[in-house]
C-alpha cells in the first residue's frame, strides 16, 4: 500500500514541477519580448541609429 502512495505522490510532484516549470518559461518568454518591445519603442522614438 505504502509503496503506491509514494508512486502517485512523486508522479503528482514531477506533473506539477513540469507545469510550474513550462509556467516560468512562457512568463519569461512574455518579459523578454515586453523589454524588447518598449526597447525597440525607445530606440525608434529618440532615432537613434545602430
Amino acid at each position: 500500500m505504502i509503496p503506491y502512495i509514494l508512486l502517485s505522490f512523486a508522479g503528482g510532484v514531477a506533473l506539477g514541477f513540469s507545469i510550474c516549470r513550462d509556467l516560468v518559461r512562457q512568463e519569461l518568454k512574455t518579459k523578454t519580448l515586453r523589454i524588447g518591445k518598449r526597447l525597440y519603442r525607445v530606440v525608434h522614438e529618440t532615432g537613434v541609429q545602430k
